[in-house]
Order: structure tokens, then C-alpha cells, then sequence
């Protein structure tokens, strides 16, 4: 279990840009990745009291952890991010150093496969927003900055937009 966390912290403070991971502090940034830490060694079969015991918590504190980064993840698509790129270089760590079952691995790449369906909609989703606001330049530029007359306007911006369409 040591030479898992051992290989894991690193991985974990690299990429979040975290100094001494396991230290005792609140900080959100060091909350979330002692999180992130927590569930890939979930994932791996360690047990709460186990993990809990490689980074001084309690297990209800590292129940609570997992759960908690499961909603920061589904929220916040750079921490999801993050979270893919963590699992990646420890998935190809440990590969290397063999010490990983092969429903381990089954278990990452599907879980690996789900967060890239997930980062494909949301990007989607954001040209689709892009497309949708980017039709409203036109209209923005086309307005003098001493514009008064407010009817003229509305026809204006109506006429643009039924002509976009």
C-alpha cells in the first residue's frame, strides 16, 4: 500500500501544483486532491480504513472525501480534467511497476471512457453556446455608441435576427 501512495502523491501534487499533499491543511486545493487521491485508490480496491491510514484521516473522513469530489467533479470540467490526467499517469505508473489487476484496469478505462464522453458533450455544448452568441457580434458592432432612437433599434436587431435564420 505504501509504494502505491508513494507512486500516487507525486502524480497528485504535480499536477495540481500542490506541495506535501498529505500535510494537515483545509485548503481547498489540498482537500480536493487528497480526494482525487482517495478515489483513484478506491478505484485500486483499498479500503477506507486503509487508505485512511496512509494519509492519517479517518475512514468516515475519507467516505465523506470520495463522495464530495464525485459532485466537485461533475461541476468543475478543469478539476475533471485534472482528474483524468491523474489517473492516466498513475494507471501507466503502476503498469509499469506491474502491481495493477486486470480489473483494475478494466475499471479505469471504463471510468476513463465515461469522463471522455462527458468532456466531449460539454465541449459541444460550448460551440453550440459559441454559435448561438457569435451571431449576436454583428449586432453589437452595428449599434452606434450615441444610439438613441430605441424603435429604430428593435427593427434593426429584429430584422438582423430574422435574417440569420
Amino acid at each position: 500500500m505504501k509504494q502505491i501512495v508513494d507512486l500516487l502523491v507525486p502524480i497528485v501534487e504535480d499536477e495540481l501544483g500542490l506541495i506535501n499533499l498529505k500535510r494537515n491543511s483545509r485548503y481547498g486545493e489540498y482537500s480536493r486532491g487528497r480526494a482525487i487521491a482517495y478515489k483513484i485508490l478506491r478505484v485500486y480496491g483499498f479500503s477506507y480504513q486503509s487508505i485512511g491510514l496512509s494519509f492519517n484521516r479517518h475512514h468516515s473522513t475519507i467516505m465523506y472525501s470520495i463522495g464530495m469530489i464525485e459532485t466537485y467533479l461533475s461541476q468543475d470540467n478543469k478539476l475533471m480534467c485534472s482528474y483524468v490526467s491523474i489517473k492516466n499517469k498513475f494507471l501507466m505508473n503502476t503498469l509499469v511497476n506491474e502491481d495493477v489487476s486486470d480489473d483494475a484496469i478494466i475499471e479505469f478505462n471504463v471510468e476513463l471512457s465515461n469522463m471522455n464522453n462527458k468532456l466531449a458533450e460539454y465541449n459541444l455544448e460550448l460551440y453550440n453556446k459559441w454559435r448561438r452568441y457569435k451571431k449576436y457580434d454583428g449586432i453589437i458592432d452595428a449599434i452606434p455608441r450615441d444610439f438613441k432612437d430605441l424603435d429604430l433599434l428593435e427593427r434593426k436587431v429584429q430584422s438582423f435576427v430574422n435574417s440569420t435564420y
